[in-house]
């Protein structure tokens, strides 16, 4: 035998031994044990890693960690798995794309791992169900949402309160000072959410009189969470907000517009002409042509300045 054949081959044996090491090691071992083997780094459907894909391939894994995401030993364990069912929730198999949402049986996990013993834990499952899940969802799961966040004083859960739409979040917002002492802000703002008109008025006059680029960009987050009419009216109105920056080519572009449109997005996830286009070089000038027209004809919107220089 050659030797370049016989390294090929040794090395032909070696990998074969390590990937019958690999399936030994994974032999009876639960879906929960199994996403906690893959290293971090590629724990998310759309790594598309081996280690990962070889997991996601079974088809019963999202109810199996929905059900079961308590077995992970430690905190940490069970917020990876929540994690992970999360991006599982929100991944097409078939596309292999991850979507803005994840799956409603995700949700209802996450409502349960509010009760964990853990802070870290509930911690975690408060700020998933907040950024993760439309708000239809979180609506429905309303009522216990509320229930358990006051049975374990989660004060970091200010914002999903305000999410629930619910008359007891409103309430328990108001009468656990906790809540206000933990962020003064946060707790007017779902409020407003919630309905407050005093707050929802506040938030719009300083997103309207605001200077400086980054408050206007934060303002602008807080407004799309409100989610109105009103606030959303108000963010429509600066699509064709002059300032501009420069990039390194020298080329000027809108620098709130993409900051505008992403908080509309946000606020009117359903709304398609806000989808960003597939070729963004591209499909510039119709992309936000149809915007401006939608916003003309949705908010009553009259421009007194020209459409600014602009790139997605």
């Amino acid at each position: 035998m050659s030797g370049k054949i016989m390294v090929l081959t040794m090395l032909g044996l070696a990998l074969a031994g390590r990937v019958a090491g690999q399936e030994s090691k994974t032999v009876g071992m639960s879906n929960v044990e199994r996403v906690l083997t893959v290293p971090e780094v590629y724990r998310s459907p759309s790594s598309r890693s081996p280690e990962i894909m070889d997991v996601v391939s079974q088809t019963n894994l999202l109810a199996d960690l929905c059900e079961n995401w308590r077995a992970g030993k430690t905190p940490d364990d069970r917020s990876a798995v929540l994690r992970f069912a999360v991006d599982l929730g929100a991944y097409n198999v078939g596309t292999k794309r991850r979507t803005s949402y994840s799956d409603e049986r995700v949700a209802k996990a996450l409502v349960a791992a509010l009760d964990d013993e853990s802070l870290d834990v509930r911690e975690t499952a408060a700020s998933l169900l907040e950024q993760r899940f439309r708000i239809e969802t979180i609506r429905a799961l309303g009522p216990q949402i509320v229930e358990v966040v006051r049975k374990r004083k989660l004060i970091d859960a200010i914002l999903l309160l305000g999410l629930t739409g619910v008359a007891e979040a409103a309430s328990l917002l108001q009468e656990d000072k906790a809540f206000r002492r933990a962020s003064g802000r946060y707790t007017e703002l779902a409020l407003a959410r919630l309905g407050n008109e005093e707050y929802q008025t506040n938030f719009i006059g300083q997103f309207r009189t605001a200077k400086s680029f980054r408050e206007k960009f934060t303002l602008a987050s807080d407004l799309a969470y409100i989610g109105n009419d009103a606030a959303c009216k108000a963010l429509a109105e600066e699509l064709r907000n002059p300032e501009i920056a420069r990039v390194d080519s020298g080329m000027a572009y809108a620098l709130r517009r993409n900051n505008i449109i992403d908080a509309l997005r946000k606020a009117l996830p359903d709304e398609p002409v806000l989808e960003p286009p597939d070729y963004p070089g591209r499909r510039d000038a119709s992309y936000y042509a149809a915007i401006e027209a939608w916003a003309e004809k949705k908010y009553s919107i009259t421009w007194t300045n020209a459409r600014p220089a602009f790139r997605y």
